[in-house]
């Protein structure tokens, strides 16, 4: 009875490892664009504005998706939604490597927007079924680190992809790592369903359950507090995210 106790318990980490991996292929995938900029921007003619409308679609859609997948990880089984989800910001990444227009870049970065934004739900209501109360901080912790990881690791692999298909620095190749980054999604969903078990999404006990209506929420001053911050912070971030790899450069000639 121990040792099963003792297993159930190590997988849980092991499954906040997933999440993690998760993550990071999540900031992977959105900040691919960023570090191809220049040359996805060169190979379409596109303008600054162009540009800064792409990444305007990917903000746009990623909040409706944080309200629709917010809602939906309430209603729908997570074992099957996050993997999903996953598919289909995946899918979004691997086909903006086949865009051949502006418009099928847009759609591409929409759509990934939008399923993107399902992450956050579904692994934070992974970690609320998985973990004891007083082990969620760290998982959510573990969790939250993967988007450090993700955006550390995207400048050097696509740089060495780079190296790869276009070792001459001609400005061809720009398709590759979209593809490659996108279809890891496709490795992690088998990992997920390996390792998470059906068992893992039963009903919460009633005493983790909480009531309340939706105005009272968003009246709380605590929200209200914490909506500003994350505002501040996130404008702060998606500008730097979206535009620092253009401006070193063509700014600074990088």
């Amino acid at each position: 009875m121990t040792n099963e106790v003792e297993r159930t318990g190590n997988r849980r980490w092991v499954v906040a490892g997933v999440l993690l991996l998760a993550t990071a292929v999540n900031y992977m995938d959105r900040q691919t664009l960023a570090s191809l900029a220049v040359r996805v921007t060169t190979a379409f003619e596109l303008s600054q504005e162009q540009y800064g409308n792409l990444e305007f679609a990917f903000g746009w859609a990623f909040a409706v998706g944080s309200l629709l997948f917010g809602f939906l990880a309430d209603k729908i089984n997570v074992r099957w939604l996050y993997p999903t989800v996953l598919l289909g910001w995946s899918v979004a990444g691997f086909t903006t490597g086949l865009s051949t227009n502006y418009l099928e870049l847009m759609s591409c970065r929409t759509v990934l927007g939008l399923f993107e934004a399902g992450h956050w739900p579904c692994a934070i209501a992974t970690i609320q079924r998985l973990m004891d109360r007083k082990d969620r901080s760290l998982g959510n912790s573990l969790l939250q680190s993967g988007a450090a990881i993700g955006a550390i690791l995207t400048p050097p692999t696509v740089l060495a992809i780079l190296h790869w298909a276009d070792p001459a620095g001609e400005g061809r190749g720009w398709q590759l790592p979209f593809m490659l980054i996108g279809a890891t999604g496709l490795i992690w969903i088998g990992v997920w369903f390996a390792v998470v078990r059906a068992e893992d999404f039963v009903k919460l006990p009633e005493t983790d359950q909480r009531g309340g209506s939706i105005s009272g929420l968003l009246l709380d001053r605590r929200v209200l507090t914490l909506a500003f911050v994350v505002t501040c912070l996130n404008a702060t971030w998606q500008l730097v995210r979206a535009w620092l790899p253009k401006l070193l450069i063509q700014g600074r000639g990088y």
